[in-house]
């Protein structure tokens, strides 16, 4: 926790979260293929400690120990939990569930704070936040609902793909006594699909259908789709609409001739004042055909 002042204070660790898998994706198709033992030794052995415990002291974390984790035990237990699935267009609704292990009625502050985030874990805008004094009672929850509405976070968003959800909670008398939990979100795009119809033929003439819905209580400006495919297409297609209004459904389709065999994958974007590079893709497998001389393709 960082303070006003720029002194900080370390409130937890968290050493299970983040670098569990380290994945790409298979050749020739789009399954996951773990590569983790290529970079980590395996959790907990000799050698995966011995390469943590240099990583500690070339960073020089304070009170650290050997497992990455504090010793102690919170007073007060929190955690942030999705009520709907976020989408994007749609408001947001989690709640913050608090519990106290000890005996006492606890007088509590507390922070709820929400920012967009970009993809390297970097702020990039503040959307919302909410200051409460509430009591929380022994052994019982206390839950507090956090309502994120698109009109507020929509905007925040063209520059950013996730949103973090953060609580900061002190006891009221316990200065010392501060408690931090948060939650990551990526809300899902909007529906955008695409499909390759005709013959799926070297040389012979096919059409990509796009399809996109606006899922909005408002228009959505300055509207435009691509579509790409190597060996499908050798350049970028392009459609506009300046204006589709709520719930209109857009259907494009462009013509286009593959010009290379074999499995190929078609990629659409959706762009628009609201909403940014939006995907959708589907797989083609183009059969090859021989002794044709190659016609002019687009």
């Amino acid at each position: 926790m960082v303070f006003a002042d720029g002194s900080k204070k370390k409130i937890s660790t968290d050493s299970v979260s983040v670098g569990q898998n380290i994945s790409t994706k298979a050749v020739g198709s789009d399954k996951r293929v773990d590569i983790t033992a290529n970079y980590k030794h395996a959790e907990g052995t000799k050698m995966e400690r011995a390469v943590y415990n240099l990583a500690v002291k070339r960073v020089n974390i304070p009170g650290e120990n050997s497992n990455g984790t504090h010793d102690c035990k919170p007073g007060v237990s929190m955690k942030i939990v999705e009520l709907t699935k976020p989408v994007s267009g749609k408001n947001i609704d989690l709640k913050l569930i608090l519990n106290s292990n000890d005996s006492e009625t606890r007088t509590l502050v507390i922070n709820v704070n929400v920012q967009a985030m970009r993809y390297n874990g970097i702020p990039s805008s503040q959307i919302q936040t909410e200051l409460k004094k509430l009591k929380l009672l022994p052994n019982q929850d206390l839950t507090i609902p956090i309502h994120i509405p698109f009109s507020v976070y929509g905007e925040k968003m063209r520059e950013s793909n996730s949103i973090k959800v953060s609580a900061v909670v002190t006891d009221k008398d316990k200065s010392e006594a501060v408690y931090i939990t948060e939650k990551d979100l990526v809300p899902e795009s909007p529906s955008l699909t695409i499909k390759a119809i005709g013959s799926e033929l070297q040389y012979s003439e096919m059409t990509a259908e796009v399809v996109f819905e606006n899922p909005l209580s408002e228009g959505l400006r300055n509207c435009f789709i691509t579509v790409t495919g190597s060996g499908l297409l050798t350049e970028t297609m392009e459609a506009r609409m300046p204006l589709l209004k709520q719930g209109q459904r857009l259907r494009v389709t462009m013509p286009f001739t593959p010009y290379r065999p074999g499995p190929k994958k078609l990629v659409a974007g959706f762009n628009c004042d609201q909403f940014r590079d939006i995907k959708a893709s589907c797989n083609v497998y183009i059969k090859p055909v021989t002794g044709v001389v190659p016609p002019l393709h687009r």
